[in-house]
């Protein structure tokens, strides 16, 4: 009698700005894991948006029709999605439920991607999460291949009593972007995100380049948006599995790079980049038990020895329209790179209720595995 196959939900988050890009990975990777002789394998999508609404303010596409399209392209896979319908009925099953800590939110963050794909990888009964990014697209190697690689990994570590997340890198760049350094710089750019991180930047688990990790796995920590300003802290949905005592043996596995179409990514401004960057240095020294004070302290050392290390004239053109609009005067660069503006207050506020929040987010994941699994089944499909 055949064994049945190991089964994987294989999981992309988009928004309204890259989903030409999203629809074109999901086509590309639904039809390299659909060759697969050893896995069986659901395309998943999750996004902010409510299936009711216009996906970008300048088209007409909704939501549902973007899913609809991605799911035409899965026939042989299956699909499901996770939106902002399926955030208020888990949050309500939840709060029903009188569990406390909140597992996601709908505004965008990345820990919340992390955890809708695992809850979702649970809704639909699999027993891996491998996540891609948009932009990326297949190796050139057997699915299987890549895939048992990443399994095998995770089962021997687990036998030592670790959870670990395993990932691909990006071909022909690491994760953390280095594109506002000065050329002569990046290296120690480089050791300087490591120092105040805690983060290999060199072997660092990627989000986007076919991480992967067992079901229900271990939460990342999510982070509430304040009105319409996101909190983005750079490496909350992969790197920091690095940095946790139960996921240490995380890592990234050399050999087979994830190619990308969309070289970048998200385009970001200077400041927007490193206050990601700021925020995991605050978290980061928050997990080694510093104080507010202390770790407000270790984001404003990041940001001076930071400071010598990037290109005055690159970030200048870079930044100065958006920092025009946003404080209605012309960017002094580097005066006004300050910690004040980098990394103010209410951001940091913010991540270390994020931390507060991740203790009993992260003691109480199985019972929160155990409401939402039977009981969102009939949200995460289209009709």
């Amino acid at each position: 009698m055949m064994s049945e196959k190991t089964r994987l939900l294989l999981v992309l988050d988009f928004i309204g700005r890259n989903f030409p890009s999203a629809l074109y990975t999901v086509q590309q990777w639904a039809n390299y894991a659909s060759r697969s002789y050893s896995y069986e394998t659901v395309i998943g999508a999750t996004t902010s948006g409510a299936r009711g609404s216009v996906l970008n303010k300048k088209g007409r596409l909704s939501v549902r029709d973007a899913l609809q399209e991605m799911k035409e392209y899965c026939q042989q896979c299956g699909f499901a999605l996770w939106d902002r319908e399926v955030d208020q009925a888990a949050q309500r099953i939840l709060q029903e439920a009188g569990v406390s800590a909140t597992p996601l939110y709908s505004d965008f963050n990345y820990g919340s991607i992390v955890n809708k794909g695992l809850l979702l990888a649970s809704v639909m009964s699999c027993d891996y999460l491998v996540r891609v990014d948009p932009g990326t697209r297949p190796p050139p190697c057997d699915f299987d291949f890549v895939v048992s690689k990443h399994i095998g990994f995770i089962q021997q570590q687990r036998k030592s009593g670790k959870n670990p997340v395993v990932s691909r890198g990006y071909e022909g760049r690491i994760a953390v972007r280095d594109i506002f350094a000065l050329p002569s710089k990046v290296w120690q750019h480089h050791d300087l995100v490591e120092q105040f991180t805690g983060v290999n930047v060199h072997a660092q688990v990627t989000g986007g380049a076919l991480f992967t990790s067992a079901v229900p796995g271990i939460p990342a920590i999510p982070f509430c948006a304040a009105g319409e300003v996101l909190t983005l802290v750079w490496a909350s949905d992969d790197g920091l599995y690095q940095l946790m005592e139960d996921t240490e043996g995380s890592r990234r596995l050399f050999g087979v790079d994830i190619p990308r179409f969309d070289a970048v990514g998200k385009p970001k401004t200077t400041f927007e980049y490193y206050r990601g960057l700021a925020g995991m240095v605050f978290l980061s020294a928050l997990m080694r038990g510093f104080a507010r004070e202390e770790a407000e302290k270790t984001v404003s050392d990041f940001i001076t020895q930071l400071t010598l290390l990037l290109d005055e004239w690159k970030c200048q053109q870079n930044d100065e329209e958006e920092f025009q609009r946003e404080y209605g005067r012309p960017l002094d660069w580097p005066r006004d790179f300050s910690p004040q503006l980098v990394a103010p207050d209410d951001f940091l506020d913010r991540i270390e209720e994020g931390w507060r929040n991740y203790g009993p987010l992260k003691a109480g994941w199985p019972d929160i595995v155990a409401e939402l699994k039977p009981r969102l089944a009939s949200c995460v499909t289209l009709d």
